[in-house]
């Protein structure tokens, strides 16, 4: 794991941040106590995995697919083309979610 504390701090910041903003509905699945810290996230998700990125075009239509990713120093980087739609879609609206699920 080579997240600093300040990589944690920022990423605990974001997940919290995140579950906050969360509806009823999803908190009640996923309760506090099932949610992964930082340093957890960091320390289960090493290496490269598949992340579903979701990300909007112009008129607000979503797009989510496969990327292959890395969860490293507390930021997820994902590998695109760089004339792929999803690249030319980030680089003007650079929100996005990113899922991934073990299995």
């Amino acid at each position: 794991m080579d997240e600093t504390a300040a990589d944690l701090a920022g990423l605990q910041r974001l997940l919290d941040e995140s579950a906050s903003r969360a509806g009823p509905h999803l908190r009640s699945i996923f309760a506090p106590a099932l949610r992964l810290s930082a340093a957890e996230a960091c320390e289960r998700l090493t290496g490269i995995r598949i992340w579903t990125v979701a990300t909007s075009s112009a008129a607000g239509r979503p797009l989510a697919a496969p990327l292959d990713g890395v969860l490293h120093r507390g930021r997820l980087h994902v590998a695109t083309a760089p004339t792929a739609v999803r690249a030319r879609q980030l680089a003007v609206r650079p929100a996005a979610s990113a899922t991934y699920l073990e299995g």
